[in-house]
């Protein structure tokens, strides 16, 4: 028996394909590579005449699919996975407002891993940016199609027609069909070639720049949203793993007797990664992990200290002999350091696999479905179009499900045991073995007679485990920079915005102003407080800026009260979505710039769990406000960019304090 909302998610192309009385319009999205190339498909020239019994349903592959029912619904397939950015609801916005339907029509279908969809990765703040177009035209090619069908059963001219919420309506006669009533005559018809000069005009958008009620909330707040924890299979295994503490490490022997002597413990097995425990329930398996005697070689990295990677790091770029100061009155320089950072996602790695013959089915938090298949087909030693990989809901992804090695692991351990397989990682799996956000020193130096931007050398320790960890290398450029540009101004005896107005990219100008003007810059405020300004630019597209209102009591605690956050993200699908991204961003800078850090000694990771690694509370989220500048003609990314801004804003306030 499969759970059903999985078995929606995998049976929807063939459901879609069998059943008659339906529209499927499927339109290639070249890797969503190349935005601006118009999509070619065969011309459809309608008829003046009504066509009574429609033809066979008709799909184009291979490619992103909008389905139409005979009852009206419409049915987007979500390509990319979501984790938390909306683009679940922004993608259905984008492809229903071109389209012209009826908002309470629509429905949405998380797409499994498939080729078919081109690129189906999130990350980099590009799922938006990349697919709107590529959406738009989809809703083009299906509002043209519905019109030829509407105009073929009056036997009345196609210009004439229009779509108006779910409806086609024959503007000199007054005459109105649904979608529903079109759907068998226009899975007759060839979808034409459209381009982007088909596009509803911006004033035109009924959907497009509106805060509608995302579509996946309601089961969120019920409870019945299927996360991948969720995933119950009859059978189904549960598997953790027992890795070395130390990065790099690996196995010499174990004595799996007291575990197997677990009850429910199944088996106990080797793979390159460590040592498997599989039960048939998640405290079976952790207690008999807890029972393994192993013996680790623990490698180069037994002595692995934080301190050890600052000092290695630092003579890398800092001077010989400098002790904070320069004999030039005019040159200023100081020294930076960003720590070890982990994820820390809400919901930890873990996936359900289940391996059959040379089938291979895996419901996955992952945040590349494509690589993560054709990988797992490899390890699974069966063709990549044997597997099959659900994308369900992710509770946080911040770069972590970039990552496949959860993936690989359960893959190789479900290979070995006849039986669906699920693989738990606890919380101090997650942050004892993570790929971290990598410890950096950073050397700055300007000249205070022409002050402009500040040189910058920088040494980064990646020889543990590291990758991108939500805005990458922004958070960093952001925090070194943002904080010498205020002590730059303090040399100078100027005020931080107005020399960021004078030194930083003109790009950042508009919002600089925004947000100093949001947040009355430069009024007065409580004793013991003080105000910070910062910006950048992620990925040199969304300019953000921020400014942070601190106070620091007498015994030097830190209390962050308000911030303002100016943001030009281009052409917005979903404001509210928008500054649900800028709001969550600024937590997740918060904790990094207020809590702890990843540290290192005797090779191993010393924090394990939420206890020794805080993340940001409810009771000390400030207040924060987010400014959405006019945007432009193409949404630019916002996923990342309330990140980097903060940390340096923070700074700059508690200096001013």
């Amino acid at each position: 028996m499969k759970p059903r909302s999985m078995m929606e998610r995998r049976e929807f192309m063939k459901i879609s394909a069998a059943a008659g009385g339906g529209l499927l319009i499927s339109l290639f999205f070249s890797s969503c590579a190349n935005e601006s190339e118009n999509v070619q498909l065969a011309s459809a020239v309608p008829t003046m005449e009504s066509t009574r019994t429609p033809n066979p349903e008709v799909i184009f592959e291979p490619g992103v699919f909008l389905k139409i029912d005979g009852s009206g619904a419409v049915i987007v397939s979500i390509h990319r996975p979501d984790i938390g950015q909306g683009v679940r609801t922004a993608f259905a916005m984008i492809v229903a407002d071109e389209l012209g339907a009826d908002w309470s029509t629509i429905r949405i279908q998380q797409a499994s891993a498939d080729p078919r969809y081109g690129n189906q990765v999130t990350g980099g703040s590009l799922g938006i940016s990349q697919s709107y177009l590529p959406l738009r035209r989809v809703g083009v090619a299906a509002r043209m199609v519905l019109i030829a069908a509407a105009a073929q059963i009056w036997g009345l001219a196609a210009d004439d027609c229009r779509t108006e919420k779910g409806t086609i309506l024959h503007e000199p006669s007054g005459q109105r069909l649904s979608f529903g009533d079109v759907v068998e005559v226009a899975a007759s018809l060839p979808v034409p070639s459209v381009s982007d000069t088909q596009f509803k005009a911006r004033d035109d958008f009924d959907l497009m720049g509106t805060s509608l009620a995302p579509l996946d909330h309601p089961q969120m707040v019920t409870g019945a949203a299927v996360y991948a924890s969720d995933i119950r299979l009859p059978g189904m295994l549960y598997a953790v793993l027992a890795r070395c503490p130390v990065p790099h490490g690996s196995l010499i022997s174990f004595d799996a007797a007291q575990a197997e002597a677990v009850e429910g413990v199944q088996v106990v097995l080797p793979v390159a990664e460590g040592v498997a425990v599989v039960a048939d329930s998640t405290w079976a398996a952790i207690k008999g992990r807890q029972a393994l005697k192993i013996v680790w070689d623990e490698g180069v990295f037994s002595d692995l200290s934080t301190h050890m990677v600052r000092m290695s790091m630092t003579e890398k770029v800092v001077p010989e002999g400098w002790n904070g100061e320069s004999s030039d009155a005019n040159e200023l320089s100081a020294v930076y350091e960003v720590p070890f950072f982990a994820h820390a996602t809400l919901e930890p790695p873990g996936c359900v696999v289940h391996v059959q013959g040379d089938r291979c089915e895996i419901w996955a938090p992952t945040q590349v479905p494509s690589d993560a298949a054709f990988i797992a087909a490899a390890i699974a030693g069966v063709p990549r179009s044997n597997v099959d990989l659900h994308i369900p809901l992710i509770g946080g992804g911040f770069g972590r499900r970039l990552e496949v090695d959860f993936i690989i692991e359960a893959v190789k351990i479900a290979k070995a045991v006849d039986a669906p397989l699920k693989l738990i990682w606890t919380r101090e799996d997650d942050l004892q073995h993570d790929n971290y956000h990598p410890f950096s020193i950073h050397y700055l130096s300007a000249r205070l007679d022409r002050p402009s931007l500040p040189r910058i050398r920088s040494a980064t320790y990646e020889r543990i485990p590291t990758g991108a960890w939500r805005s990458v290398t922004n958070f960093t450029e952001a925090f070194v920079r943002e904080s010498f540009i205020d002590e730059m101004a303090a040399a100078l005896g100027r005020d931080p915005l107005e020399l960021r107005l004078e030194i930083e990219p003109q790009q950042l100008r508009p919002v600089l102003e925004k947000v100093a003007m949001e947040s009355d810059w430069g009024s007065a405020l409580p004793k013991g407080w003080g105000r910070g300004i910062a910006c950048h630019a992620t990925w040199d597209v969304t300019p953000v800026a921020q400014v942070a209102e601190v106070s620091v009591s007498a015994a030097g605690v830190v209390q962050v009260h308000r911030v303002v956050c100016a943001i030009d993200p281009g052409l917005v699908i979903h404001p509210e979505l928008v500054k649900a991204q800028m709001e969550g961003g600024i937590a997740f800078g918060l904790t990094a710039a207020l809590k702890r850090s990843i540290t290192f000694e005797n090779g191993r990771v010393e924090q394990s769990n939420f206890h020794d690694y805080p993340i940001l509370r409810m009771n000390e989220m400030p207040l924060v406000e987010v400014h959405l500048m006019p945007g432009g003609e193409l949404p630019t990314g916002v996923g990342e960019m309330g990140v980097p801004p903060i940390a340096p804003a923070v700074m700059n306030a508690i200096y001013a304090a």
